[in-house]
């Protein structure tokens, strides 16, 4: 069925056109869609998420509400998400009250600091059994995030404080799972040191190599070795711990620093090296982040911040971009001739009244596939067949061609260097017709990849004086 059966085009001379209206997103409003500006033909809300079905220019298409815009550039929102951004606006001022507002599972979310960053969850009997607490993600974003206050590991999800529209705040967003957290088997996880705790980290193969090399790695907080990792030449993923993870990116950077510049070598493997320990303190950082109970609320946050790279040398790929030796241009000439038959000739000097031919690589291989053609029928005259620019003989010589080449095929059966004759002396018969007639068109083949390497490796640009 047409899109245009659906949504016929009516009359909006007497509808005024919302262009820069504040009001929801209805039919016939002129809005601006990627395709450029159009008119809102039906519009339909799904309760997460919003279409409007919009005429422009190209055509008749359905766009996200989100991907529509006013003449004055302002976002347009449905009736359906306005009501839900004032219903979730409201449920956000009861949080920041002591009374709190309502979960499901019978929770409350109680004592809500924007400010400050941080929530209570308290159950019926009004003792608080979790809480959120708000942390800086890499991007710079505010993330709210779910804690037991039992310890254990967080909620598995962060949520961004920033919401599209129609939707909770992210401290409500988080504080909504307190349910299935509570209840699920994270409730059963003991509080877990943070150099224990274990993640799945791929590194490159390249990074692999290196790191396998080096010495084993110490414990920053023990100072006796850490368990030794399970290194295989074509395996990427490996199964870290937090402990794992810094002392490798220790022992990394120490290698780093004692290691020369002075190769391309040396050079890559620094490059490797430090990209490593980068990578290492990174997954080291986020495993902690992810994995380790989160202090409550007054206490400080050893995670809340982003990740800080530690301080690195400058670039060791300006080491690579020194500028190349400089050689001079080819010169054909003054390479020595391989064949002593066809010696390179001197080049003539360059200028007015010289009278010298150019013969450029095309010629040259002309020249050897002629010799090539004279070699062939200088071989068909001594077998006593002509030559017909082929290499089968038509004719009454079609019998001697064939004599000659039999001819040819025990001799090389004789030849002790022949693989031929080997495998045939070893089966202990004097071989096939098949077995010849393939071996005869390997050697041809053979010859004939001789004889263009011969051709290719003659092609010159060569001066011949006239």
């Amino acid at each position: 069925m047409d899109l245009l059966e659906l949504a016929p085009d009516r009359d909006t001379s007497s509808h005024p056109s919302q262009e820069t209206g504040a009001g929801p997103l209805t039919e016939h409003a002129v809005v601006v869609t990627p395709d450029g500006m159009g008119t809102v033909l039906v519009v339909h809300d799904t309760g997460s998420d919003a279409v409007a079905l919009v005429r422009t220019a190209s055509g008749v298409r359905p766009w996200g509400v989100a991907a529509l815009s006013r003449i004055d550039g302002s976002p347009v929102s449905t009736a359906g998400q306005d009501a839900r951004t004032a219903h979730h606006r409201a449920h956000l001022v009861q949080a920041q009250t002591p009374a709190g507002a309502v979960l499901s599972g019978g929770y409350r979310l109680a004592d809500l600091d924007l400010a400050e960053g941080h929530g209570w969850i308290r159950d019926a009997t009004g003792v608080a059994v979790a809480f959120v607490r708000v942390r800086l993600a890499d991007d710079g974003r505010r993330h709210w995030w779910l804690q037991r206050v039992t310890g254990g590991a967080p909620f598995g999800t962060a949520f961004p404080e920033d919401a599209r529209p129609g939707q909770p705040h992210g401290a409500l967003r988080a504080a909504g799972c307190a349910d299935w957290y509570l209840k699920s088997a994270h409730a059963q996880h003991t509080t877990a040191v943070a150099g224990e705790l274990r993640r799945t980290v791929t590194l490159p193969l390249a990074r692999v190599r290196e790191l396998r090399a080096l010495p084993a790695p110490v414990s920053a907080v023990t100072g006796e070795p850490v368990a030794a990792v399970a290194w295989h030449d074509c395996w990427r993923r490996y199964a870290l711990s937090v402990e794992q993870m810094t002392g490798l990116a220790a022992v990394a950077r120490t290698a780093v620093s004692s290691l020369a510049h002075d190769t391309a070598e040396q050079r890559r493997r620094r490059r490797v090296l430090t990209a490593a320990a980068a990578q290492l303190d990174f997954q080291a950082y986020d495993t902690a982040r992810a994995l380790a109970p989160i202090p409550v609320p007054g206490s400080p946050d050893a995670y809340g911040r982003p990740h800080t790279p530690r301080p690195t040398e400058p670039a060791l790929v300006d080491l690579d971009d020194e500028p190349a030796e400089q050689t001079a241009p080819f010169d054909p000439s003054a390479v020595p001739s391989t064949d002593a038959r066809h010696p390179y000739p001197p080049r003539p000097a360059a200028g007015p009244g010289s009278r010298g031919r150019v013969l450029c690589a095309e010629a040259r291989l002309r020249e050897l596939r002629h010799q090539g053609q004279a070699r062939r029928t200088a071989l068909c005259t001594l077998r006593g067949a002509p030559h017909t620019g082929s290499r089968r003989a038509a004719g009454p010589h079609r019998q001697d061609w064939r004599a000659g080449h039999r001819l040819d095929r025990q001799a090389r059966l004789s030849s002790p260097y022949s693989a031929s004759s080997r495998v045939e002396t070893a089966r202990g018969s004097p071989g096939r017709a098949t077995s010849g007639r393939r071996s005869f068109g390997n050697h041809q083949r053979s010859k004939r990849t001789a004889s263009t390497i011969l051709m290719k490796s003659s092609i010159s640009v060569v001066t011949v004086p006239s």
